[in-house]
């Protein structure tokens, strides 16, 4: 049995309706082996018409310094979701 890579940031959680549990069992298993990582949400549509683009998503806090999408920081969003 291989052993777990633990040398990751963060993981998907949530990408469709349905499937969140199983997201949420790993998050917790994480949590459960003392490991602390950042659970995020995304968007990938890929049709017209099966799924909503932008639904789900993630909110990632760079604090007020970055807050305009132009000039966002790339440094201080990847320090933001290490953080978790």
């Amino acid at each position: 049995m291989r052993q777990l890579e633990r040398d990751f940031d963060a993981f998907e959680v949530y990408n469709i309706y349905g499937e969140i549990a199983a997201g949420l069992n790993d998050l917790f298993a994480f949590l459960n082996l003392g490991l602390r990582k950042t659970g995020v949400a995304v968007s990938d549509t890929h049709s017209w018409y099966s799924s909503a683009a932008g639904m789900p998503r993630s909110f990632v806090y760079v604090g007020t310094a970055s807050d305009n999408p132009v000039s966002l920081d790339q440094t201080a969003f990847t320090r933001a979701v290490q953080a978790g």
